[in-house]
C-alpha cells in the first residue's frame, strides 16, 4: 500500500521522519565502529530501517539501494561465519623486519598493555592469524607444568570481536591442550582489557591476577 503523505496527518509524518532519521543514524554509527563484525551487523540494520522507511513513502531507487546494502552486509557476515575455522598461532620473528614494523605501527596501543615493552622477550611469541591476515601477538611464558602467564594478548582494532579469544582460550580448542596447558594467568590495569578477559571468560582473584582454566 503506498502512503499519501498529503493525506497524512503531522503526527504521522513526523512518526515517518523519525523512522528515516533512525535508519540514516544507525548506518552512520556503524561507521564508528572499530571492529568489521559490528560494522557488518550495525550498518545492516541501519540499512533494514532506511529501506522500510523508503518503501513507506515510495522512494524506490532509495529503498533498492538499502535492500541491497543490508544484503551485501548480511552476506559478508554470513562469509565470516565460514571463516571461524581460519584461525592460526604461528611464531613470530622476533628480530624479523614484519615484527618490528608491527610493533612499530601499533607501539602505542600496545605501550597500554606492556608499557614496559617487554612481551618480546616472552618464551613463546606468536602471530593470531585470522583468514590469512596477522591479527594481532600474543605472548606468554610457561612458568610451571600447564601453566601459563600471558604477556600480552594483543588484536588489532579491525578483529575486535571477541573471537579470536574465545577460539584460542574456549576448552574446545586443542591448540594449548596439545601442548599441555589448561590454566593461562594475567595481569591487568586496563579497563578494556579486564572487559575483554571477562567475555572470553577469565575470572579476576582477590591476588589481582586474572585466571582462566580450560
Amino acid at each position: 500500500m503506498i502512503l499519501d503523505l498529503s493525506q497524512l496527518s503531522d503526527t504521522t509524518r513526523m512518526i515517518l521522519e523519525v523512522i528515516g532519521y533512525i535508519g540514516s543514524g544507525v548506518c552512520v554509527a556503524s561507521f564508528a565502529m572499530t571492529s568489521v563484525k559490528k560494522l557488518r551487523i550495525i550498518n545492516g540494520i541501519g540499512a533494514v530501517i532506511s529501506t522500510i522507511y523508503a518503501l513507506l513513502i515510495w522512494a524506490l531507487p532509495i529503498a533498492l539501494m538499502n535492500l541491497i546494502i543490508a544484503v551485501l552486509d548480511f552476506y559478508q557476515l554470513y562469509k565470516m561465519r565460514k571463516f571461524s575455522d581460519a584461525f592460526e598461532l604461528l611464531p613470530a620473528s622476533v628480530g624479523g623486519a614484519y615484527f618490528k614494523w608491527f610493533v612499530d605501527r601499533y607501539s602505542e596501543e600496545l605501550a597500554t598493555f606492556d608499557e614496559s615493552m617487554t612481551f618480546a622477550d616472552a618464551q613463546h611469541v606468536l602471530y593470531y592469524v585470522r583468514a590469512n591476515e596477522v591479527a594481532g601477538i600474543l605472548a606468554y611464558d610457561v612458568k610451571e607444568a600447564g601453566r601459563v602467564d600471558v604477556r600480552i594478548d594483543y588484536v588489532i582494532p579491525k578483529y575486535r570481536d571477541f573471537e579470536l579469544g574465545k577460539y584460542f582460550f574456549d576448552v574446545h580448542n586443542s591448540f594449548f591442550k596439545e601442548a599441555g596447558i589448561h590454566e593461562f594467568v594475567t595481569k591487568t590495569t586496563n579497563p578494556i582489557h579486564e572487559i575483554y578477559l571477562k567475555r572470553i571468560g577469565f575470572k579476576y582473584q582477590q591476588s589481582g591476577e586474572w585466571v582462566k582454566r580450560i
